[in-house]
């Protein structure tokens, strides 16, 4: 995987953690574990609720930096563990660029919770 693409899909990871409720420390480990796992670059990550910024140093001391703002924030549990697992296999057997793009964008793609379990849930 490439800088660029690792770069992306950093933030992607990010982002949709964010959006599904993470903790701001969270984000930040996540993202900087997952950024690691190819060992070609350093990853520096900072993330606020509305915001994260992700920089990727390669070997010969080049940076490339991007950011993102997520908006729509809910708490969804079940996406969470779903990010947080596929974080966790990342880092353990790293994904192909595309491999990881495919699985991030089905994850995002599941629906969310329905708004009667959402009314359930409000009411207990």
């Amino acid at each position: 995987m490439n800088q660029e693409e690792l770069l992306n899909l950093s933030v992607e990871l990010g982002a949709a953690l964010i959006k599904s409720g993470a903790e701001t420390y969270r984000v930040e480990e996540s993202v900087t574990m997952f950024a690691s796992a190819c060992h070609r670059y350093t990853p520096s990550v900072f993330a606020v609720p509305t915001c994260i910024i992700v920089t990727l140093t390669d070997e010969q001391g080049r940076t490339i930096t991007k950011s993102r703002r997520p908006h729509n924030r809910t708490v969804d549990l079940d996406r969470l563990e779903r990010l947080n697992d596929f974080c966790r296999r990342a880092c353990k057997q790293p994904f192909t660029a595309q491999e990881a793009r495919k699985e991030l964008e089905a994850i995002q793609a599941r629906p969310s919770y329905s708004m009667p379990l959402r009314a359930l849930g409000f009411m207990l």
